[in-house]
């Protein structure tokens, strides 16, 4: 099954369709969606199988540069969800969050290895509830969303 994909659910983004999209976000989600509406390959299942680091990565231009706890990491910042770490990337100059950011781990190099400790969780709760935005589903009262 093809599905059509638009807007920040698209491979290639809103800059005259390049892979190098305007601040890029955790494209492995977007993937475990398809995979789940088309083959019905539950969303952990394509995301815990993924070793493409690319894929779990955000991208961000931040106006003025970025740090995290007291390292400057740039104008132009990647990162990923991690288990176990703590805090936000914020702008230098205003101290501000940088949006959705809180757990991130700063990854201004792309590594030679897959990182071991992505947060699965992160990333599987992230795509269920991109899937509730869809309308594919109503969210429970309680708990968190696992497919």
């Amino acid at each position: 099954m093809k599905i059509k994909e638009k807007g920040i659910y698209s491979k290639n983004g809103s800059a005259l369709n390049s892979p190098l999209s305007k601040n890029p976000e955790s494209r492995i989600c977007v993937e475990a969606i398809e995979a789940f509406i088309a083959d019905k390959i539950p969303i952990a299942e394509t995301i815990e199988n993924c070793k493409d680091i690319r894929k779990f990565v955000s991208v961000r231009k931040v106006e003025g540069g970025a740090q995290k706890d007291g390292q400057y990491l740039g104008k132009v910042i990647r990162w990923y969800f991690a288990v176990g770490e703590t805090g936000t990337i914020n702008y230098v100059k205003t101290g501000n969050t940088v949006p959705k950011s809180e757990g991130a781990k700063p990854l201004m190099d792309l590594p030679e290895a897959f990182p071991n400790d992505i947060n699965y969780d992160y990333y599987v709760n992230e795509a269920n509830s991109m899937l509730y935005d869809l309308g594919y589903y109503q969210r429970p009262k309680t708990g968190s969303l696992f497919i």
